[in-house]
C-alpha cells in the first residue's frame, strides 16, 4: 500500500502555525549516534488534542534534524517525548511509545508516508487521554547506527 504525506492548504497553515508557536529549537549530539532535538511552544500552549499539529511539528524535526544526517549504509528510529503542563508550574516529559523506524537494516529508507502514518498513529493512541493537556514541548531522540 502507497501512502502520500498531504501538503494541501490546512497542512501550508499548520506548517506556518508552527512556525509562529515555536519558541525555541534545540538540536544536540551527545554522542555519536545520538541525535537529540526539540521545539519548545510559546503561549498559549497547544493542546495534545492538536493531532495535525503534533505530527506537524515530529515531521519538521525529523525533516530538519534526522534525515539530513543518515548515510546509506545507515539504520534509524526515533522516539517521541512529550513534554506537558500538569499544573501551573510543573511540567512532565513522557516517552510516546516504542521505537519508529527511519530506515530498514539495509539502510534504505522508509517512505516518509509510511513514517508518517506511524507517527500519526501513536499521537491518536494517546489523544483521548489527554486531549485537555497543553504541550510545552516536542523532543525526538534519534537513535542512528552505521555512517552518518
Amino acid at each position: 500500500m502507497k501512502y502520500i504525506i498531504p501538503m494541501g492548504c490546512q497542512q501550508r497553515q499548520l506548517a506556518s502555525l508552527l512556525m509562529t508557536r515555536i519558541e525555541k529549537s534545540i538540536v544536540i549530539d551527545p554522542h555519536p549516534g545520538l541525535i537529540v532535538c526539540s521545539h519548545t511552544y510559546r503561549e498559549p500552549f497547544p493542546s495534545f488534542s492538536s493531532i495535525d499539529f503534533l505530527i506537524t511539528c515530529v515531521m519538521d524535526l525529523l525533516l530538519e534534524y534526522a534525515y539530513p544526517r543518515l548515510g546509506k549504509d545507515s539504520y534509524a528510529k526515533f522516539i517521541i517525548i512529550v513534554s506537558m503542563k500538569v499544573s501551573d508550574k510543573d511540567d512532565i516529559g513522557f516517552s510516546l511509545g516504542s521505537a519508529i523506524v527511519l530506515t530498514l537494516e539495509d539502510g534504505s529508507l522508509i517512505p516518509k508516508g509510511n513514517v508518517y502514518s506511524s507517527i500519526q498513529s501513536l499521537v491518536l493512541s494517546h489523544a483521548d487521554k489527554y486531549e485537555n493537556f497543553r504541550v510545552t514541548a516536542v523532543t525526538l531522540k534519534i537513535f542512528i547506527e552505521g555512517k552518518v
